[in-house]
Parts: structure tokens; sequence; C-alpha cells
């Protein structure tokens, strides 16, 4: 019987990679492009149907990015990190059902534990945070990821400017604004279904 050895990646059970990303000014740029009219609910996705619905769960607004958004500069980095980590079977943005965006925590916004994939969405490999507030424009807010066994706040996970890179699988939340406003982009970058 012929047997392989089997593949090895270290790094695999990475939860998550933060690079620091754009200065104040692309930031500036980045939030003076939102148009006031184009904020709107955000909405969940059912894992089962792959449908928005309105949740509970999640409470914030959001904006897709405008065209100006440097997204090659941003995939040039992401490909290099999933390079050097996951090494997942990456190859597009998709630019009709799951475009990146803009996204405002006000007082009370959050959303709860969850994964970014799902039964209808199963081809996201990679999903994306980049935050756009000073850490000290609100407080709470904090993205956490499940560890497992505990989960802590990581105050450079805050830092303006940084782009915060996971598999679509990792559970992960944002804990409630308790005061201020958290600016944040969210995308996904998609490949073939895992097999």
């Amino acid at each position: 019987m012929l047997t392989l050895p089997p593949l090895s990646n270290q790094h695999i059970n990475t939860l998550y990679v933060k690079h620091k990303l754009f200065n104040d000014e692309q930031i500036t740029n980045i939030l003076k492009d939102t148009k006031i009219e184009l904020w709107k609910n955000a909405e969940a996705v059912d894992p089962n149907t792959g449908q928005s619905v309105k949740s509970k769960d999640r409470v914030c607004q959001g904006q897709a990015v405008s065209n100006n958004f440097p997204l090659n500069n941003l995939l040039h980095v992401i490909t290099q990190m999933n390079s050097q980590y996951w090494r997942f079977n990456i190859n597009h943005v998709d630019l009709v059902r799951d475009y990146p965006s803009v996204y405002k925590y006000g007082v009370d916004g959050h959303f709860d534990w969850h994964v970014d994939m799902s039964t209808a969405i199963s081809t996201r490999k990679l999903g994306f945070t980049i935050q756009l507030s000073n850490p000290e424009d609100y407080e709470g807010g904090d993205l956490q990821f499940f560890d497992g066994s505990k989960t802590r706040k990581e105050p450079e996970l805050k830092e303006k400017g940084t782009l915060i890179v996971f598999p679509s699988f990792v559970w992960h939340r944002v804990l409630p604004i308790t005061k201020g406003t958290r600016y944040a982009i969210v995308g996904w970058i998609h490949g073939n279904h895992f097999k």
C-alpha cells in the first residue's frame, strides 16, 4: 500500500492577521465618499437560505464603498497574507452580490457571534475588516475572535487604518458600542468551494 505524506501548513489555525494599511488622509477620503442618503440598516444572512433578513443580532448601517476605493491595493496585501498563512484557493471579490461596504456602528450598534460563510455563500474564503475610526472616538465596539476557550479584548485591533483578515469560518463578533461611532469596511474574498 502506498501512502502519501501529509502536506503541512503550520499557520492554518491562525485566527486572524493584521496589517497597517491606510493612513489618515486615505481614510478621510474613504469616509468623504460615503453619502448620507445611501446609509441603510444592515441585515444578517440566513445561513440556510442565503437571504438577507432583519435581525436583532446585527445593529448597524452600511453602504457599498465608492468606485474610488483602492481595491487592487487591498487585494495585493490580502493575497500576500493568504500565501503566508492559510494558502486558500482564492480568486475574486464578488462585485455584484458581495461588494465591500463601509459600516457605521452608533451607540448600541453591534454584531453578535457569527461566521461569514453559509450554505448559500460557501465561496467566501477570507473575510476582512478595515478600521476607519480612531479608538478614542468610541467606546465598546471591539472586534473579537473566538479562540475555543476564552475571548479577550485586543486593543491593537482598534487601531485606525488596520486591516484584519481572517478565514470566513472563524466565529467573531463586534461588541456593542457604548459611546461614539465606529466606522469600518467589511468584505470578503471568494474562491472555489472548500473540498
